[in-house]
């Protein structure tokens, strides 16, 4: 859930609602706050020292992530690339170690995604027992959001992820006041584009997702407040325009398709169904 940075989610998801008029209505209510691991399953004494106080710090301000999260992205990769988790001491303070630390945050969420993309092909396109323990998945986080008794937690996740803008990390961690090194500022600029590459990854993997959403998913069929708040997003966010080929297509597909898979949702004999269409 941290990853997915709940608080400013329902910050952003808040203010897309806002821009609708009367006619276009949405609930804003906000997503439940991630549960905090307890103090004990996140203590580490290695990380209390000054180094390691400094190494927490400087995570959380890039990234944006709360203590807990920040040391467990340090003792995942730890254990993941080096296995002997007592050379943790020596590897804080080193740009090489703090660079594996963002990337393998990075990499984490993007596998999860992925992974959350796979469930909605599977629940489709898999044998019954894994397109079951598919929707099983997607069920929790759809649930967690219903817009007037519409199921919509995915794809408000989705679209919050797409579109939201990327937080900015703590200026002093960057070039302010930064020391006369050209290390110094060279690790500094190679964080921030490492953020803004695998932010726009994140951002092609949840419009591949949304679209598969769209397709097969999605609860009653695109409504014209779904299509208004796509559209109203990727405008604000710029994907139409964007140098990334496969964002501004993913976008026009999604925009396009939303026409078509209105109808396909929608009983012949529905009566009033044009009220209801996205455009009329």
């Amino acid at each position: 859930e941290e990853d997915f940075a709940v608080a400013e989610g329902n910050q952003y998801w808040n203010e897309l609602v806002k821009g609708l008029n009367k006619n276009f209505r949405c609930s804003s209510t906000p997503l439940p706050e991630p549960t905090a691991a307890t103090e004990s399953t996140t203590k580490d004494d290695r990380l209390e020292t000054d180094a390691g106080k400094k190494h927490i710090a400087a995570l959380c301000a890039l990234l944006k992530l709360s203590k807990t999260r920040a040391i467990e992205v340090t003792r995942g990769i730890v254990q993941k690339l080096y296995k002997n988790e007592t050379l943790l001491p020596a590897l804080l303070g080193t740009s090489e170690f703090f660079l594996k630390c963002v990337l393998y945050h990075f990499q984490q969420r993007l596998i999860r995604l992925e992974l959350l993309t796979e469930c909605l092909r599977v629940e489709q396109d898999g044998e019954k027992a894994a397109s079951d323990a598919a929707s099983i998945v997607l069920d929790i986080i759809d649930t967690t959001f219903d817009d007037e008794s519409r199921q919509r937690g995915l794809f408000r996740r989705l679209l919050t992820i797409a579109c939201m803008p990327q937080m900015a990390p703590c200026q002093d961690l960057t070039f302010k006041n930064a020391p006369a090194s050209s290390a110094y500022n060279s690790l500094a600029a190679s964080l921030l584009e490492e953020t803004r590459l695998r932010t726009n990854r994140e951002r092609v993997q949840a419009m591949e997702a949304l679209l598969v959403l769209l397709y097969h998913r999605i609860k009653g069929g695109v409504q014209r407040s779904d299509l208004c708040l796509l559209v109203q997003a990727f405008q604000a966010s710029g994907v139409f325009e964007s140098k990334e080929e496969r964002l501004s297509e993913l976008a026009g597909l999604i925009c396009a398709e939303s026409m078509q898979l209105w109808r396909a949702f929608q009983p012949d004999n529905q009566v009033g169904w044009a009220s209801q269409h996205p455009l009329l």
